[in-house]
């Protein structure tokens, strides 16, 4: 064998290699630098029209996937483990408990999130994973979300987790459906929040003198699906306030797509 052959041909392939990594890393850096740049434009157009952003900008993985949740059935070792008495636990289907409770349980004006969350945490299967959604007063119930990897997931229905009270704002029960999530396609490059926000203004659906007040990535599920498995896309949802009209909308923005939902 030639060693002094096989030598130069080893250094001609590490001088390859090197200047393959080099053009890489230019390169990538070159592409970070033009969305540095355009960001900074956005932020421009922003300020020049006046609109403002009063929350901070949350920064999300560049890339990301939807999700597909599927319905837990409960097992006796789930039931053994929720802090209840079995007579007050019942099943209409195998993936939905209805939880009644033996006492109402009172909550007050006063720190009113602190004590929800503690009745949560303290009587319902991992409770601390759900985050709460909006009250429903003419029903007097409290939807729950899952979260997936610090992000909530919104189902088109009621609530993966919901919180029933009586008229003297008393918990009285609950219903809760467990989702087991995975990871489903292709990984996608995610919008940045500031895109997000681009997106509503090039749509004329963010104008001068308007204010961004709230801004949340998580995973939705839009459309009603029958049967135990759900499909979540990643989006924003994005609060909107016009203080001169007195206007307050909410959009839901595709974080992979960009498709703007009202």
């Amino acid at each position: 064998m030639d060693w002094s052959r096989t030598k130069s041909i080893f250094i001609v392939i590490f001088l390859l290699i090197n200047l393959f990594l080099t053009w890489q890393l230019l390169d990538k850096k070159s592409a970070n630098q033009i969305a540095i740049l355009n960001e900074s434009s956005i932020q421009e157009i922003l300020n020049d029209n006046n609109i403002s952003i009063h929350v901070e900008l949350p920064e999300i993985k560049p890339s990301g996937l939807h999700l597909v949740g599927k319905k837990q059935e409960w097992t006796q070792a789930m039931v053994d483990v929720v802090p209840l008495p079995a007579d007050n636990l019942s099943f209409p289907e195998p993936t939905r408990l209805v939880a009644t409770l033996d006492e109402p349980y009172p909550i007050s004006d006063q720190n009113m999130g602190q004590q929800l969350r503690s009745f949560v945490n303290t009587y319902v299967l991992n409770g601390s994973a759900y985050q709460f959604g909006a009250f429903d007063q003419d029903n007097r119930r409290l939807p729950l979300y899952q979260q997936y990897e610090g992000f909530t997931t919104y189902t088109y229905e009621d609530g993966q987790l919901v919180l029933n009270f009586n008229e003297k704002q008393e918990i009285i029960g609950y219903e809760q459906s467990i989702l087991e999530f995975e990871e489903h396609g292709r990984e996608h490059d995610l919008m940045s929040s500031l895109r997000a926000i681009e997106g509503l203004y090039t749509d004329q659906l963010l104008r001068m003198n308007q204010a961004v007040t709230a801004i949340e990535f998580g995973y939705h599920s839009l459309v009603h699906q029958e049967g135990a498995i759900q499909v979540f896309a990643p989006m924003w949802q994005i609060t909107v306030v016009d203080e001169q009209e007195g206007e307050q909308n909410t959009y839901l923005i595709n974080a992979i797509g960009g498709e703007i939902i009202q």
